[in-house]
């Protein structure tokens, strides 16, 4: 069945944990700045809520789902920098959870819900981030220059597998521990 009849673009739908709502990208169009919007189902009636105050100027994209369903992350440059904010479903009021001179992407839960982490872009050379929600400290766990992305966080918490690349390395799978160090997963040097 049809879950929206928005007019618009819809992209990156997310089912929340517990399965009661789904959480989305929209934008009214090219040029425009893409929101985010989220559908409750309840019974066989769904109900379809802007998360975003009207005033809110800034592209908005990348709603990812906190463990407990109950708080929603993405990425927005709102405050004229790229930002992550975070937006609890209690009081729909978006909070700024850190900022960048960089383009920020793919914010992502740990299983247990202290961490974040996310890609941050410095001219092409794209690391993951770790963000701790109890310190509210960030820091990188990556090591090296290069491309990461496709970040997948252990069921554990305790580590980040991600796809690799740079110069003189082929694309390949590596785990971040969290608390430092890494391991390459695949190998596909000969």
């Amino acid at each position: 069945r049809q879950l929206s009849d928005y007019p618009f673009d819809e992209e990156d739908h997310r089912w929340s944990p517990n399965g009661k709502h789904i959480a989305f990208t929209y934008n009214a169009g090219r040029h425009v700045n893409r929101r985010i919007a989220l559908i409750t189902l309840s019974g066989h009636q769904e109900h379809l809520v802007e998360l975003l105050p009207e005033y809110w100027q800034g592209d908005s994209f990348g709603a990812r789902w906190s463990p407990d369903s109950k708080k929603i992350v993405f990425v927005s440059d709102e405050n004229g920098q790229n930002a992550i904010y975070q937006i609890e479903l209690s009081n729909k009021a978006p909070t700024l959870l850190l900022n960048s001179p960089y383009e920020l992407s793919d914010p992502s839960w740990s299983p247990d819900g202290n961490y974040l982490s996310y890609l941050e872009n410095n001219n092409g050379n794209i690391r993951l981030r770790l963000y701790d929600t109890k310190s509210q400290t960030q820091r990188s766990l990556a090591l090296r220059a290069g491309v990461h992305s496709n970040p997948v966080w252990n069921n554990d918490s305790k580590s980040v597998l991600i796809l690799y690349e740079s110069w003189n390395y082929p694309r390949e799978v590596w785990s971040y521990s969290i608390e430092g160090g890494r391991e390459r997963i695949s190998d596909t040097l000969p």
